[in-house]
């Protein structure tokens, strides 16, 4: 493990400065009926020793566990869950009498059927919304249901949950691209390569277009009060290459990391997918390089005379 600090001198980019207060929401976006961003707070007993992306998430492995979240009416749904799964069994329902919806490891079924991609036990970001059928509006005693109990425990839902957002409308695409940009940053889940990613207040903080190239496994650490967003370090859970980023330190999570970072202030990070293999460039030559080459982005301020470290685990 090699470790690398760079400082930073007092540099401030499109800072973005409010005196109001706001309610705290998801990506900005008001009134979630749900929003469990801190599911370890309540199911301490079930805490998983591993993060995603250096949060800790409520892990369901044994004994048919369930976390059961209650809805009330709803007659529309927007759905966002980030976990992983270990197994191939349903993960999740959200059902009342006579209508459930049920969720897997890569499709969601209602009336219609949904699917989406299955990336084995790497932490996922699940966006579902559906307006339901009026004769199958879920009653008050709706259910946001996570591992259903079966006979058989062994094919009962084991992974991770570390998030659950759930509205009782239909979000419109920019409300939807500021939720996911939330949850991307957060947990090092980059979204597709085309993807502009957004602050609370709808500016575009990534604009893929700027980048071409090197838009590849964007990651990013970043402070948005709006959505109480505050990403200290990051690294990407989908990269090949394990690169990490923090602010003056990197810490075994996220909350341990106590160095502040200005609201709506983010560095991020994106590579051109080039080679991870070490090779030597010059013939005879002990000097070993790769060939990905990376790119950085800074918006905001990260702070008065802060620094960066950068973790850099090398292949055996």
């Amino acid at each position: 493990m090699y470790k690398i600090s760079l400082i930073l001198g007092v540099i401030c980019f499109n800072c973005i400065v409010s005196n109001f207060l706001f309610a705290q929401n998801p990506g900005g976006v008001e009134k979630p009926i749900i929003w469990k961003q801190n599911i370890v707070s309540d199911y301490r007993e079930s805490i998983s020793t591993e993060t995603f992306n250096f949060n800790k998430y409520l892990k369901i492995a044994e004994n048919g566990k369930e976390l059961n979240l209650p809805m009330g009416n709803l007659n529309k749904i927007s759905l966002f869950i980030v976990f992983n799964s270990e197994n191939k069994e349903d993960i999740a329902s959200i059902h009342s009498g006579n209508k459930e919806i049920v969720i897997t490891d890569s499709t969601v079924s209602s009336r219609n059927k949904y699917a989406y991609t299955n990336t084995d036990r790497k932490p996922k970001i699940l966006t579902y919304v559906e307006n339901i059928k009026k004769s199958n509006k879920l009653d008050t005693n709706g259910v946001f249901r996570i591992n259903r109990k079966k006979i058989d425990v062994n094919e009962t839902f084991q992974g991770g949950v570390a998030e659950i957002i759930v509205y009782d409308k239909l979000l419109n695409k920019n409300q939807i691209n500021k939720i996911e940009s939330y949850l991307s940053i957060k947990y090092g889940i980059s979204l597709p390569l085309t993807s502009d990613y957004y602050n609370s207040f709808g500016d575009i903080i990534w604009n893929p277009l700027h980048h071409v190239g090197n838009e590849h496994h964007l990651t990013s650490i970043g402070k948005d009060k709006n959505s109480n967003l505050n990403q200290l370090q990051s690294r990407n859970a989908y990269s090949d290459f394990d690169l990490t980023i923090g602010l003056n330190q990197i810490t075994p999570n996220n909350d341990e990391n106590k160095n502040n970072i200005l609201n709506n202030s983010y560095l991020f990070w994106a590579d051109n997918n080039g080679s991870t293999i070490y090779k030597s460039k010059e013939p005879n030559s002990e000097i070993l390089s790769i060939d990905r080459i990376w790119q950085m982005e800074h918006k905001g301020n990260l702070g008065l005379g802060g620094g960066i470290e950068f973790k850099v685990r090398l292949k055996d």
